[in-house]
């Protein structure tokens, strides 16, 4: 109630939240149900059905006659999901956990997905599919666990400034673009926009913290540029020019996947990826990349990309 900044309308005896979900159909035992209005329908109309599914709790702006659950009344929804996510996040830090934030026109999901395949022996926790936007982030940063796992958050937008309002939120200690390219035309008027957009990842980066960016990129120099003016203290490079930090060598396709060759840091690194695509090569340089940044040794991290098969 204070996280979210409101008061409850009937004062349960005990709350456990496990989940936090806008969608009554996925609400289990232990679910809070967010009941986000919107225009063709209206989240407090679905208690009863999230009360069906298991929720313990509904988030509401205003009181429902007859709920079955405990009610935790505010002002407006989105912006009481939006403080859960900020201070979810917040408590993370204080805990000593930190947070990889990931944007790019192409291969956000896939590379959030991939980095939290090599992080899970180490304990992980990233946005489910691809929960990137003004309410996926926050529901992923309300949920954070009170233990410092290693967070992965991928950050989408579709116009100006959303970027850095959810980074602000993530505050990410490692931000990671993947890519500039103009599969947002529809929204931006040149790649020259785009590229700014995505740099907006570093509104929110928290000082001393790290760029991950494509060496192979047009806008790399551009990008650089506005992560240090951000503060950020490193910049890592991947791809395949010759000057990346983590750099593709070869990608040799074989029936179960391909074999990779790369210098990582300068040293020599081979390993097998269970996936097909030049473009899945090039997205591991970035996550053996962020592995690195975060002290984990790149050549055992390698090792689990043969099990990363499928999304």
């Amino acid at each position: 109630a204070e996280r979210a900044g409101g008061r409850w309308l009937t004062q349960p005896d005990a709350v456990a939240v496990t989940s936090i979900e806008i969608d009554s159909r996925r609400c289990r035992d232990g679910s809070l149900f967010v009941a986000l209005p919107g225009t063709q329908a209206d989240g407090h109309d679905f208690i009863d059905a999230a009360t069906a599914n298991g929720a313990i709790a509904a988030l509401v702006s205003r009181r429902i006659e007859d709920a079955a659950i405990p009610l935790l009344r505010v002002d407006d929804v989105e912006t009481a999901l939006t403080r859960l996510g900020s201070r979810g996040r917040e408590a993370h830090i204080a805990a000593g956990g930190r947070l990889v934030g990931i944007t790019g026109s192409v291969g956000k999901t896939g590379s959030k997905e991939m980095l939290a395949h090599l992080l899970q022996p180490y304990g992980c926790h990233a946005s489910r599919a691809s929960f990137n936007n003004h309410l996926g982030v926050p529901l992923t940063l309300a949920a954070l666990p009170e233990t410092p796992v290693d967070a992965v958050q991928e950050i989408g937008m579709n116009a100006p400034c959303e970027i850095s309002a959810l980074s602000a939120i993530a505050q990410p200690d490692i931000a990671v673009i993947t890519r500039i390219a103009d599969s947002h035309a529809g929204f931006f008027d040149s790649l020259d926009d785009i590229a700014d957009a995505k740099a907006e990842i570093f509104d929110g980066l928290r000082a001393g913290g790290t760029a991950i960016l494509n060496r192979d990129d047009a806008y790399f120099e551009r990008l650089a540029a506005r992560a240090r003016d951000a503060g950020a203290a490193k910049i890592i490079s991947f791809g395949t020019n010759d000057s990346a930090d983590f750099r593709l060598v070869s990608a040799e396709r074989h029936t179960d996947g391909m074999r990779v060759n790369t210098q990582a840091r300068g040293n020599s690194l081979s390993f097998g990826l269970g996936m097909h695509g030049a473009h899945w090569a090039i997205n591991a340089m970035a996550m053996l990349a962020v592995c690195d940044s975060l002290g984990h040794e790149a050549a055992i991290a390698a090792e689990r990309l043969a099990s990363f098969t499928n999304l």
